[in-house]
């Protein structure tokens, strides 16, 4: 029995040109993702409005990523950063707030440019990069518009003739979702297309020239956000999603997409957390991870990222609030990582603030 297709609901997010990152989510708007409501704050992320400045003696946490996590096919309350938001308010404090500033299709340098023309001023007390293996993407040579007058970026194939309606209506057959899915293995299997040898070359640790100038983007993407945070006092942290071939396949020893990652924020003293073992461990057990037919997370998912993530940032958390014993483990991990105290936070909140009121 073939399961059922993705239920398309309209409107779907909404996007606009933007000057220096190509395209953002446009504020203010309710939409769909599939058929999951979706609120779109003020600032253009997923989720309800955050306040500004600060208010005082919040612990905030930025959360930066593309489509896995902004939620893609998920509701409001299922994605990951919100459902670690209400992990932490059960274990910690309700006075700790996580922010989803997942805007889907962005890579690694403008997860950098967000981070330096919006979160930064946001006062965060620690930022989490969601990073997954799209993200390892060069910039445009030349930043222009790419969102039309509806909010609908570019579409490739029989969606760039086709409007959404007719594409969503053809999607509601099981059959024709399934002959576009075989189609499309027959093609890679025989036609391969450059987007699936560079998918193939990073999951056997392959050379591919694609991949080389994506990683120095991303290399330099990761020491700028590094800078700016060090230079704030925030502790900075990259989660890695990893790919569902290598949760569906536990025989697949490669890990090769992690541990470049990994390599490169050890040599900037950025702490990482893979998923791939808590993937692959849930997996085992027989739990469905993904959103058939489109292999962005389900909420299960989405619950097993945001365990994974608290237990990770335990010793961030720990220093403000005093609750948590950390692991010598845990310790280790965020040793090199500015991990500033109760006092030291509300510290800088306050001349957080003092410096938006001035601005004003």
């Amino acid at each position: 029995m073939l399961p059922p297709p993705i239920v398309w609901r309209t409107p779907q997010e909404r996007y606009k040109n933007h000057p220096t990152r190509l395209f953002d989510l446009r504020p203010n708007q309710r939409a769909f993702t599939h058929d999951k409501p979706a609120r779109i704050n003020g600032l253009g992320f997923r989720g309800a409005e955050v306040e500004t400045p600060k208010p005082q003696g919040r612990f905030r946490i930025a959360v930066l990523g593309d489509s896995v996590t902004f939620g893609n096919g998920v509701g409001d309350d299922e994605t990951y950063p919100a459902q670690l938001a209400r992990r932490l308010h059960e274990t910690t404090s309700q006075n700790i707030e996580v922010i989803n500033a997942g805007i889907p299709a962005y890579d690694t340098w403008q997860h950098a440019l967000l981070l330096e023309e919006v979160v930064l001023s946001l006062g965060p007390d620690l930022v989490v990069l969601a990073f997954y293996e799209n993200d390892i993407a060069v910039p445009p040579q030349a930043i222009r518009a790419v969102v039309n007058e509806e909010g609908e970026p570019p579409r490739v194939g029989l969606g760039a003739w086709l409007g959404d309606q007719w594409i969503f209506l053809l999607k509601k057959s099981r059959m024709l979702v399934l002959a576009q899915e075989a189609y499309q293995r027959v093609r890679a299997h025989w036609l391969p297309s450059p987007a699936a040898g560079r998918r193939k070359a990073l999951l056997h640790g392959d050379r591919h020239p694609a991949l080389e100038e994506g990683w120095k983007e991303v290399d330099r993407s990761l020491r700028h956000m590094s800078a700016l945070l060090k230079r704030n006092g925030i502790p900075f942290s990259i989660v890695i999603f990893p790919m569902p071939e290598q949760v569906w396949n536990a025989n697949a020893s490669s890990s090769a997409y992690q541990g470049h990652l990994q390599e490169m924020a050890r040599g900037i003293r950025v702490p990482t957390l893979d998923l791939l073992p808590a993937f692959r461990n849930a997996a085992a057990d027989g739990q469905t991870l993904y959103i058939f037919w489109d292999w962005h997370p389900n909420s299960e998912g989405h619950r097993i990222a945001a365990q994974a993530t608290e237990a990770f940032i335990t010793p961030v958390v720990a220093q403000w609030t005093g609750k948590h014993s950390i692991t010598a483990d845990s310790r280790q991990i965020w040793m090199t990582a500015p991990v500033r105290t109760k006092t030291e936070m509300l510290r800088s909140q306050r001349e957080h603030s003092k410096l938006q009121l001035t601005s004003q």
